[in-house]
């Protein structure tokens, strides 16, 4: 494959973005998608306190928990802080395209869900290069691509090897 200009990658396991994954390319994160077990939850709220994403609210006096897949970032600090262990949770990917970083920072968007397979993961990679490829002009950055031909090609081609 030969690109038309430059593509960087940003890689980093965990979700803290330490990395600035979102500012390349492509980003890919570690990614948690959380699940909770109501039997051995004791409803302490610690893991309300350090939910980033605001996703889980406990009442301790009703003994309730509820939990917002919508709102969760999948950083996996409910897992971490829990001391009974009643979150657990599937490891994934998380993956941001057309991120900038320089003279106009952007931050990367999200068009997919985590992602739980390698395989998955290098077709995605694949069909972004394969993208960038095709629709680039010579010299332009992949955001600048994306904006020009619309979000919505790539989101298109994205899904078909889902």
């Amino acid at each position: 494959m030969s690109q038309p200009h430059k593509f960087k990658f940003g890689i980093t396991g965990c979700c803290n973005n330490c990395l600035k994954a979102e500012e390349n390319d492509l980003g890919i994160k570690g990614g948690v998608k959380p699940s909770w077990d109501k039997k051995v939850c004791t409803f302490c709220g610690l893991c309300q306190i350090v939910c980033p994403g605001k996703a889980i609210t406990v009442n301790k006096a009703d003994k309730t928990l509820n939990f917002s897949m919508e709102k969760c970032i999948y950083c996996g600090k409910c897992l971490k802080v829990c001391p009974t262990s009643a979150w657990s949770g599937e490891h994934g990917f998380i993956v941001s395209f057309g991120g900038l970083y320089g003279n106009r920072i952007t931050i990367g968007k999200r068009l997919l869900p985590l992602i739980f397979s390698t395989d998955v993961l290098y077709k995605v990679i694949d069909v972004t290069l394969a993208f960038f490829e095709k629709n680039a002009k010579k010299g332009e950055r992949f955001a600048n691509t994306l904006d020009r031909v619309g979000w919505q090609l790539l989101e298109k081609e994205l899904k078909e090897v889902l």
